[in-house]
């Protein structure tokens, strides 16, 4: 059996005679906001949000809920907060139930829009 090499990420060195640095772009999952809160967990991986949601997010929101409904504007919104890669591993997860789904919508409209309003004036 031929020995395993390892791999390592080593930062490029400048080119020797151009003193040019070539750009290192890694993939937006593992560029996490520093600011966020954990939204859920699949297994023991923690799935975050950023804690301060754009202002387009939320207006994005406003509308889709106007046109949609409340849980539908809110998947729109997990899938834009969450990113493809994350949201995908929801989507595709064989363990979340339909509890679990409307608890992490409900957990979105919170964060977005704050607590639900008590009808009470």
């Amino acid at each position: 059996m031929p020995p395993r090499t390892r791999t390592t990420t080593a930062v490029p060195a400048p080119a020797p005679d151009t003193g040019f640095t070539p750009i290192r772009i890694t993939p937006a999952d593992q560029d996490r906001p520093a600011d966020s809160v954990p939204l859920f967990y699949l297994g023991d991986e923690e799935f975050r949000i950023p804690r301060k949601v754009p202002r387009t997010m939320v207006l994005e929101f406003m509308r889709l809920q106007r046109a949609e409904g409340e849980l539908g504007a809110a998947q729109r919104i997990l899938e834009r907060l969450l990113g493809p890669t994350a949201y995908l591993a929801l989507e595709q997860s064989d363990d979340v139930t339909e509890d679990h789904l409307e608890q992490i919508l409900r957990a979105v409209v919170h964060h977005i829009a704050g607590p639900p309003e008590s009808g009470k004036d």
